[in-house]
């Protein structure tokens, strides 16, 4: 709880939830993953958002248990209005 009390910033925050979340992992079977990806995406994700809050939904990041890049969602985000688990999985040339 000092620790937690004493965070400056966003990015601090991010990094202590990843400790903690290091933590619990340990105490866990779930397989390994690289945390300081995940805590670059969540930081890029904070930053697409500050760019656009309108378009931050759009940008396509990089799973830290796969290493693959998700692929960019064939509607924008404003104009998504079909929300079927069908549309969501097309793919649209």
């Amino acid at each position: 709880m000092d620790r937690q009390g004493a965070l400056a910033d966003f990015e601090q925050m991010v990094r202590f939830q990843a400790d903690y979340v290091k933590m619990l992992h340990g105490l866990s079977d779930y397989p390994q993953f690289e945390y300081e990806k995940r805590v670059k995406a969540f930081l890029e994700w904070r930053d697409n958002k500050k760019a656009g809050i309108m378009t931050f939904r759009e940008k396509s990041h990089t799973s830290a248990m796969t290493g693959c890049l998700a692929p960019v969602h064939h509607t924008p985000w404003l104009e998504a209005l079909d929300d079927s688990m069908a549309d969501f999985l097309a793919t649209k040339e």
